[in-house]
């Protein structure tokens, strides 16, 4: 976590406040009365709205959502991608991951097909305990209206690389003690915790995300959460 000193035309200055591993094209958690002020679709949102429609995508999930006009004016700009407007037959999810959403949800809810609950970046901006409670109030009104409701971000997190040291090969980089690359790490009981709580409370699906983008272990996550289901 990182807090803005100096603003610049092209860069902005910060201080470390909590210290962390920073990776090549990791994402950026902003606050939402930053976000607020953002357009509703960037350029690359509506590039890549326009590249979906024309690949005959059957449905696209909206990022950072925050109201109901936003997904109104993708659903514009799909049926304004192809010449007859049948890009507005694209199904549209709202990806839920800010304040503002949760505020908004019943509105955003409306106006979508179907909603994917990003549960890390909901917790870096409300907070664990009630990222959980909110979890369940969405997916309870998207099952009352019949729309899909997703979870992801992320559900095995525990199954990704662990590295070894190179002069130390019997001991792990990670505070939790997991086993190195070359065996792949069993299931943490919070994770089983995490993937049923959510099936028990309406979920329609599962998205894995880095684990199978980035994990060295794509197919014995998509195994391990398979076998978790069939529980």
């Amino acid at each position: 976590m990182v807090a803005g000193q100096e603003i610049g035309e092209e860069e902005i200055r910060c201080t470390v406040v909590r210290p962390g591993k920073l990776t090549a094209r990791a994402r950026v958690f902003l606050p939402c009365e930053i976000t607020a002020e953002l357009p509703a679709l960037s350029e690359k949102d509506l590039a890549d709205l326009r590249w979906a429609v024309e690949a005959g995508a059957d449905a696209v999930i909206v990022p950072c959502v925050r109201s109901a006009e936003q997904m109104d004016a993708a659903r514009a700009a799909a049926a304004a991608a192809t010449s007859d407007g049948s890009g507005a037959q694209l199904q549209l999810f709202a990806k839920i991951e800010c304040a503002d959403a949760v505020t908004n949800f019943n509105g955003i809810l409306g106006a979508s097909d179907g909603v994917c609950i990003a549960r890390t970046e909901l917790t870096a901006d409300i907070g664990p305990v009630k990222a959980v409670l909110v979890q369940k109030m969405m997916i309870a009104k998207a099952n009352k209206c019949g729309k899909p409701a997703f979870c992801g971000s992320p559900l095995l997190g525990s199954m990704c690389a662990r590295r070894v040291p190179a002069n130390r090969p019997n001991q792990v980089i990670d505070e939790a003690g997991l086993p190195p690359v070359g065996e792949a790490p069993e299931l943490v009981r919070a994770e089983v915790n995490d993937v049923l709580n959510a099936l028990v409370d309406g979920a329609d699906g599962l998205m894995l995300s880095y684990e199978t983008s980035v994990g060295c272990w794509p197919i014995e996550v998509r195994e391990t959460l398979f076998h978790s289901l069939a529980l």
